[in-house]
């Protein structure tokens, strides 16, 4: 049976668990921000991956209309290609909404006619030679498959979830050396119980055991404090996405890995304090007594 030799009654941890509660947070909501952030461009990419638009600029109805009629009609007949679509004028003047204004067509502005193409799953399509056909065949038809936006964003995913597991590693830390003070102030304010327990013949790891359940009882308070908080905070967040809209911003649904993560947080923060706790007391025990 442990030996328990601590004072009881008011917590002992002081302002641990709530400092450990607080890096818990932070910790959890930048784990769910680098996972979110790795489903939300999965499926912009696949959604993109297998898209092009065909964009028409020319001021002549006429003209315009002859060279939607010859690009569809080269599309159509390309390897690789599923399915072409012309835009309809109310569809591309919502598109040109956000920079241009809901009145684009009154603005007598001239609007571009656009070609939305799928390509069929699996297939690789050779872009240049598409867009060779299409300078032959319909001349002033350009065609975008959205690859420098795509490697752009590739880019910038890469760097933020960098960025938060960076900070998952920072809070960590920052929590260990947490409890490597606590531990230590705890070890100097009990220094004349440490050293009656060794008189009595105490073996070094009975009285590190006993520090590392104190620790692991903070870590897992503050664990679960910290998940509770976050769990609010993404709730008020996910609604908040959601009322501006799902298409502008990832989507912060707690499923899979972020739930799962979530969901070993306060264990993992127990662990953590606990092997810190242990670690620490054994090595500054022999200072001590």
């Amino acid at each position: 049976m442990p030996v328990r030799f601590l004072p009881r009654g008011k917590s002992r941890g002081g302002l641990v668990p709530w400092v450990i509660a607080v890096m818990m947070y932070l910790c959890g909501l930048a784990m769910v921000a680098g996972l979110s952030l790795q489903g939300a461009l999965a499926g912009w990419a696949s959604g993109l991956e297998r898209k092009a638009t065909v964009q028409i600029v020319e001021p002549d109805p006429d003209a315009s209309r002859r060279i939607q009629r010859a690009a569809l009609a080269t599309l159509r007949t390309m390897p690789g290609v599923e399915a072409v679509r012309v835009l309809p004028d109310d569809e591309v003047a919502d598109l040109l909404a956000p920079w241009l204004g809901a009145d684009v067509a009154q603005a007598g502005l001239p609007v571009p006619a656009l070609i939305d193409v799928t390509f069929a799953p699996g297939r690789r399509v050779d872009m240049g030679a598409v867009r060779a056909r299409l300078a032959a065949r319909a001349p002033g038809a350009e065609i975008d498959d959205h690859a420098r936006w795509l490697g752009r964003l590739y880019d910038l995913s890469a760097l933020l979830q960098t960025l938060s597991w960076a900070v998952v590693v920072l809070v960590l830390v920052a929590t260990a050396a947490i409890v490597v003070f606590g531990t230590r102030a705890g070890l100097a304010s009990q220094q004349r119980a440490v050293r009656i327990m060794h008189l009595m013949g105490a073996e070094d790891r009975t009285i590190a055991g006993e520090f590392q359940f104190q620790a692991l009882m903070d870590g897992l308070k503050g664990g679960l404090g910290g998940t509770v908080l976050c769990l609010i905070t993404l709730y008020a967040l996910s609604r908040l996405v959601q009322g501006i809209g799902g298409g502008l911003l990832p989507q912060l649904g707690l499923g899979g890995p972020a739930l799962l993560a979530l969901l070993a947080l306060p264990l993992f923060a127990a662990l953590l304090t606990l092997i810190t706790a242990r670690w620490t007391v054994m090595r500054t025990l022999d200072d001590l007594v």
